[in-house]
């Protein structure tokens, strides 16, 4: 299990609010500024690394429950042989080694607020065992046979839909209407890239080198907002970190250093084309380039490259289409390179 400070979060300011000045963004702090207080579950849902950890932080500690440690945990890294013990303890210990017992993640959420991230990874007998805390507020630890309060605030995240997943039977429907108490649905970097300079920003600002430049040129500010970000949020924190590197000791971060990481070549001149024309044709080359690469390291497996993108599926097909890539010619290759 781990503990989750605010005070530790990258992308926390103060509260309330995150990073950035865009619309979404000022929507996102009203938000959990009008949640943050009320005790009923909320669940977030978003594409990867778009900040649902950021924003169950930020419920917690401006909600009642801040004087405690949140707990969380990522439902998809529990094996499901072990989930009842991380959820409800061991009597005998971690993994029933030896004496203390170790407590469960219900208990020590206790008058807290417990995060479930990828709460879509959850078998369905731990859900059931979630429906019954939510349903009754009481819960029975491995190492008693009575019934104890579970006086816990529930916060979920995911990155899929669960209605659909309710509608394969994936998920229990009675258990989705229990955790939707308020939905807060994440948007993709892209959405709203008004919002990079300021993360920008705040990633170099909280690297205290003094090595580090402090500056960045225009035209590198500009690729970097008009990169694509498939990564998201921490995509665009490990390249700044990796860029901040690399631009040790110079006084500004400049185009050629931003070209360096993100692996942009130099565009050729071409004095038909406008300034905007040229722009859009490196950012296809370098789309092609990467989900070409993408589909070849995945044989053209679609659920695969797409998980490794961080992207949905359908969001990923509609790229595809966009740039004229057959996925099922590397599924082609890969069977004629097997024969």
């Amino acid at each position: 299990m781990e503990k989750a400070s605010v005070q530790s979060n990258p992308l926390l300011k103060d509260f309330p609010g995150l990073v950035g000045e865009s619309q979404y963004m000022k929507e996102l702090r009203r938000e959990i500024n009008r949640i943050a207080s009320c005790e009923f579950p909320v669940l977030i849902w978003g594409e990867p690394s778009t900040g649902k950890d950021i924003i169950a932080s930020a419920l917690h500690a401006i909600g009642p429950r801040r004087g405690r440690d949140m707990i969380s945990t990522n439902c998809a890294t529990i094996p499901p042989h072990l989930e009842d013990e991380e959820f409800l303890g061991n009597p005998h210990g971690a993994s029933g080694g030896t004496w203390p017992a170790k407590m469960g993640l219900i208990a020590c959420a206790n008058h807290s607020t417990l995060f479930l991230n990828e709460i879509n990874a959850m078998s369905p007998v731990m859900q059931d065992t979630l429906f019954k805390i939510l349903d009754t507020g009481y819960f029975s630890p491995n190492w008693s046979r009575d019934e104890r309060a579970a006086d816990v605030r529930i916060i979920c995240a995911t990155t899929i839909d669960l209605e659909a997943c309710c509608a394969s039977n994936g998920f229990r429907t009675d258990l989705l209407s229990r955790i939707c108490g308020a939905v807060i649905k994440t948007i993709p970097l892209h959405e709203h890239r008004e919002d990079i300079p300021d993360l920008i920003d705040h990633f170099i600002t909280i690297k205290e080198d003094p090595k580090i430049p402090r500056r960045i040129s225009p035209m590198a500010l500009e690729m970097l907002v008009e990169h694509s970000w498939p990564g998201n949020l921490r995509e665009l924190q490990y390249t700044i970190e990796v860029i901040c590197i690399a631009s040790m000791g110079l006084k500004t971060i400049s185009e050629k250093a931003v070209r360096s990481v993100l692996k942009i070549n130099e565009p050729e001149a071409n004095p038909q084309l406008s300034y905007q024309e040229a722009k859009a044709n490196m950012l296809h080359d370098f789309e092609v380039k990467y989900f070409t690469k993408l589909l070849h390291h995945y044989k053209g497996n679609i659920n695969q490259a797409a998980i490794a993108a961080g992207m949905y599926r359908p969001n990923l097909l509609n790229k595809l289409k966009q740039l004229c890539i057959d996925p099922n010619a590397f599924r082609r290759k890969s069977n004629q390179n097997l024969q």
